[in-house]
Protein backbone atom coordinates (compact mmCIF):
# COMPACT_ATOMS: atom_id res chain seq x y z
CA UNK A 1 0.00 0.00 0.00
CA UNK A 2 2.96 2.73 0.79
CA UNK A 3 4.42 1.89 -2.31
CA UNK A 4 1.51 2.99 -4.51
CA UNK A 5 0.55 -0.48 -5.79
CA UNK A 6 -3.19 -0.84 -4.74
CA UNK A 7 -4.32 -3.25 -7.06
CA UNK A 8 -1.80 -5.55 -6.04
CA UNK A 9 -2.34 -5.47 -2.64
CA UNK A 10 -6.08 -6.15 -3.00
CA UNK A 11 -5.08 -9.41 -4.65
CA UNK A 12 -2.36 -9.90 -1.94
CA UNK A 13 -5.02 -8.94 1.23
CA UNK A 14 -7.59 -11.34 -0.90
CA UNK A 15 -5.31 -14.00 -0.79
CA UNK A 16 -4.56 -13.61 2.74
CA UNK A 17 -8.13 -14.22 3.63
CA UNK A 18 -8.20 -16.89 1.87
CA UNK A 19 -5.54 -18.63 3.86
CA UNK A 20 -7.32 -17.18 7.06
CA UNK A 21 -10.74 -19.14 6.19
CA UNK A 22 -8.59 -22.32 5.38
CA UNK A 23 -7.31 -22.08 8.85
CA UNK A 24 -10.85 -21.14 10.18
CA UNK A 25 -9.21 -17.91 11.28
CA UNK A 26 -10.44 -14.31 10.46
CA UNK A 27 -7.20 -12.00 9.57
CA UNK A 28 -8.42 -8.52 11.13
CA UNK A 29 -5.61 -7.03 9.17
CA UNK A 30 -5.98 -8.28 6.05
CA UNK A 31 -9.41 -7.17 6.30
CA UNK A 32 -8.59 -3.66 7.06
CA UNK A 33 -5.31 -3.77 4.87
CA UNK A 34 -8.47 -4.98 1.58
CA UNK A 35 -10.44 -2.05 3.02
CA UNK A 36 -7.72 0.03 3.04
CA UNK A 37 -6.32 -0.96 -0.28
CA UNK A 38 -10.08 -0.26 -1.91
CA UNK A 39 -10.74 3.38 -0.16
CA UNK A 40 -7.04 4.03 -1.98
CA UNK A 41 -8.44 2.87 -5.29
CA UNK A 42 -11.07 5.14 -4.79
CA UNK A 43 -14.02 2.28 -3.89
CA UNK A 44 -15.60 3.27 -1.11
CA UNK A 45 -18.46 0.60 -1.54
CA UNK A 46 -15.78 -2.12 -1.77
CA UNK A 47 -14.06 -0.97 1.40
CA UNK A 48 -17.14 -1.18 2.74
CA UNK A 49 -17.98 -4.71 1.78
CA UNK A 50 -14.84 -5.53 3.57
CA UNK A 51 -15.58 -4.34 6.44
CA UNK A 52 -19.15 -5.63 6.63
CA UNK A 53 -17.41 -9.13 5.76
CA UNK A 54 -14.79 -8.62 8.61
CA UNK A 55 -17.64 -7.52 11.12
CA UNK A 56 -19.63 -10.69 10.44
CA UNK A 57 -15.74 -12.82 10.78
CA UNK A 58 -15.43 -11.45 13.58
CA UNK A 59 -18.63 -9.80 15.34
CA UNK A 60 -17.51 -9.29 18.95
CA UNK A 61 -14.62 -7.03 17.66
CA UNK A 62 -15.45 -3.32 18.41
CA UNK A 63 -12.96 -1.53 16.53
CA UNK A 64 -13.63 -2.87 13.63
CA UNK A 65 -17.33 -1.93 14.47
CA UNK A 66 -15.95 1.72 14.55
CA UNK A 67 -14.18 1.37 11.29
CA UNK A 68 -17.16 0.43 9.83
CA UNK A 69 -19.27 2.70 11.24
CA UNK A 70 -17.10 5.98 10.11
CA UNK A 71 -16.78 4.19 6.27
CA UNK A 72 -21.24 4.64 6.93
CA UNK A 73 -20.95 7.94 7.68
CA UNK A 74 -18.19 9.37 4.83
CA UNK A 75 -20.34 7.56 2.72
CA UNK A 76 -23.70 9.69 3.90
CA UNK A 77 -24.93 5.94 5.14
CA UNK A 78 -25.89 7.45 8.45
CA UNK A 79 -28.82 4.61 9.83
CA UNK A 80 -26.18 2.01 9.03
CA UNK A 81 -23.59 3.97 11.21
CA UNK A 82 -25.20 4.57 14.14
CA UNK A 83 -26.26 0.98 14.03
CA UNK A 84 -22.47 -0.37 14.09
CA UNK A 85 -21.86 2.61 16.74
CA UNK A 86 -24.58 1.04 18.81
CA UNK A 87 -23.24 -2.03 18.82
CA UNK A 88 -19.72 -0.68 19.38
CA UNK A 89 -21.09 0.55 22.79
CA UNK A 90 -22.56 -2.77 23.73
CA UNK A 91 -19.19 -4.06 23.39
CA UNK A 92 -16.84 -1.34 24.74
CA UNK A 93 -18.75 1.04 27.00
CA UNK A 94 -16.18 3.76 26.95
CA UNK A 95 -16.53 7.29 26.94
CA UNK A 96 -14.81 7.87 23.31
CA UNK A 97 -17.60 4.92 21.90
CA UNK A 98 -20.49 7.28 23.73
CA UNK A 99 -18.99 10.65 21.80
CA UNK A 100 -19.18 8.61 18.44
CA UNK A 101 -22.74 7.27 18.85
CA UNK A 102 -23.43 10.80 20.24
CA UNK A 103 -22.21 12.57 16.99
CA UNK A 104 -23.34 10.24 14.59
CA UNK A 105 -26.61 10.70 16.21
CA UNK A 106 -26.35 14.40 16.20
CA UNK A 107 -24.99 14.66 12.36
CA UNK A 108 -28.83 12.85 11.86
CA UNK A 109 -29.83 15.08 13.96
CA UNK A 110 -31.33 12.72 16.20
CA UNK A 111 -31.72 15.19 19.17
CA UNK A 112 -33.60 12.89 21.58
CA UNK A 113 -30.49 10.13 21.29
CA UNK A 114 -27.20 12.50 21.22
CA UNK A 115 -28.10 15.25 23.59
CA UNK A 116 -28.57 12.74 26.83
CA UNK A 117 -25.07 10.71 25.59
CA UNK A 118 -23.18 14.10 24.66
CA UNK A 119 -23.89 15.12 28.49
CA UNK A 120 -23.18 11.53 29.91
CA UNK A 121 -19.79 12.52 28.66
CA UNK A 122 -19.65 15.94 29.80
CA UNK A 123 -20.58 14.65 33.69
CA UNK A 124 -18.13 12.01 33.16
CA UNK A 125 -15.66 14.24 31.98
CA UNK A 126 -16.47 18.25 32.57
CA UNK A 127 -14.82 20.32 30.35
CA UNK A 128 -14.53 18.06 27.54
CA UNK A 129 -14.35 20.14 24.43
CA UNK A 130 -15.52 18.07 21.28
CA UNK A 131 -18.54 16.62 23.66
CA UNK A 132 -19.50 20.80 24.89
CA UNK A 133 -19.37 21.52 21.35
CA UNK A 134 -21.06 18.74 20.32
CA UNK A 135 -23.96 19.84 22.51
CA UNK A 136 -23.76 23.23 21.52
CA UNK A 137 -24.20 22.44 17.65
CA UNK A 138 -26.67 20.26 17.88
CA UNK A 139 -28.72 23.19 20.33
CA UNK A 140 -28.22 25.70 17.92
CA UNK A 141 -29.12 23.55 14.82
CA UNK A 142 -32.37 22.45 16.70
CA UNK A 143 -33.58 26.48 17.17
CA UNK A 144 -33.22 26.19 20.77
CA UNK A 145 -33.38 29.24 22.75
CA UNK A 146 -30.13 30.67 21.99
CA UNK A 147 -28.62 32.10 25.20
CA UNK A 148 -28.80 28.88 26.46
CA UNK A 149 -26.73 27.61 24.12
CA UNK A 150 -24.54 30.63 24.38
CA UNK A 151 -24.41 29.58 27.87
CA UNK A 152 -23.22 26.07 27.29
CA UNK A 153 -20.67 27.12 24.24
CA UNK A 154 -18.99 29.65 26.83
CA UNK A 155 -19.12 26.98 29.83
CA UNK A 156 -17.95 24.70 27.51
CA UNK A 157 -14.92 27.25 26.38
CA UNK A 158 -14.09 27.97 29.86
CA UNK A 159 -13.28 24.86 30.62
CA UNK A 160 -11.45 23.95 27.87
CA UNK A 161 -9.28 27.08 28.63
CA UNK A 162 -9.12 26.44 32.30
CA UNK A 163 -7.79 22.47 31.86
CA UNK A 164 -6.43 22.79 35.53
CA UNK A 165 -9.48 23.43 37.45
CA UNK A 166 -12.19 20.53 35.61
CA UNK A 167 -14.68 20.43 38.56
CA UNK A 168 -15.18 24.37 38.99
CA UNK A 169 -18.29 24.16 37.95
CA UNK A 170 -19.74 27.48 39.70
CA UNK A 171 -16.58 29.80 37.93
CA UNK A 172 -17.37 27.88 34.34
CA UNK A 173 -21.23 29.21 34.96
CA UNK A 174 -20.59 32.33 36.08
CA UNK A 175 -18.20 32.68 33.03
CA UNK A 176 -20.81 31.75 30.63
CA UNK A 177 -23.61 34.27 32.27
CA UNK A 178 -20.93 36.78 31.47
CA UNK A 179 -21.01 35.72 28.01
CA UNK A 180 -24.65 35.96 27.71
CA UNK A 181 -25.60 38.91 29.33
CA UNK A 182 -22.86 40.22 26.86
CA UNK A 183 -24.95 38.97 23.74
CA UNK A 184 -27.99 39.82 25.24
CA UNK A 185 -26.43 43.96 25.44
CA UNK A 186 -25.41 43.78 22.14
CA UNK A 187 -28.59 42.66 20.91
CA UNK A 188 -30.01 45.96 22.34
Amino acid sequence: LRQGKRAKAVEAFKKALEQAKERSKPDLEAYRGLALAYLGLNQPERAIEALEDAVTAMPEESALRATLAEAYLAQGHFKAAITQYEKRLELEPTLGAKLDLARAYAKQRVSANALPLFREVLAERPGHRVAALGLADLQLAMHQNPLHAQLEITTAKFLADHPEAPGDRERALLAGLEGVVRTCESMR
